[in-house]
């Protein structure tokens, strides 16, 4: 039963790393495109979906950046966690109460 509960904490922190990258990838996108047409009745439009088309990729990287940070904090839990109850385990082993 302890292989399910197994954690790969490098991998752990790999998989932050490549998250991190790939929100800097993707904070990294310009958006320009626009219709340029004056007076165009599409004009407005073109300009509000490259606007918000550049906001949706700065969001998604914002929750990629969140998704790379809590790898990071979770495989320090998982290893902190693990390093307790290693300890405790070895108290009890010898003898020693709490």
């Amino acid at each position: 039963m302890g292989e399910l509960l197994a954690v790969d904490a490098e991998e752990l922190r790999a998989l932050g790393r490549t998250l991190a990258d790939t929100a800097s990838t993707m904070n990294a996108i310009s958006v320009t495109a626009t219709v340029t047409m004056p007076g165009s009745p599409i004009a407005p439009a073109s300009e509000q979906s490259t606007k918000t088309t550049a906001d949706a990729y700065t969001r998604i990287a914002s929750n990629v950046n969140e998704m790379s940070a809590a790898c990071e904090w979770n495989a320090t839990s998982y290893e902190d966690a693990e390093e307790a109850f290693r300890s405790q385990l070895t108290r009890y082993d010898a003898g020693v109460p709490r």
